[in-house]
């Protein structure tokens, strides 16, 4: 928790996420379904795994494609024999 940033205020019922002060719900309010669902829906990713997400999507976005890799070490490598 550390790591990520995150502090437990059990006096005043905070949780603080990368500087994002939110109160602690009590359990009643998470019963049902649809409490649960406006929750996920309304929620940010955190600063702390920001970072990692973009990294991630731009990998899995790219485009790959077979390279002639003869021709660029023909073309581009002339130090190399």
């Amino acid at each position: 928790m550390k790591e990520l940033g995150v502090i437990l205020d059990y006096k005043d019922s905070y949780i603080t996420i990368d500087e994002i002060k939110l109160p602690v719900r009590k359990l009643k309010d998470l019963q049902t379904r649809q409490q649960r669902s406006a929750i996920i829906i309304n929620a940010t990713e955190p600063h702390s795994t920001a970072g990692a997400t973009k990294r991630a999507v731009k990998i899995l976005d790219a485009k790959y494609e077979v390279e002639d890799l003869p021709s660029i070490v023909k073309e581009q490598c002339n130090h190399l024999n």
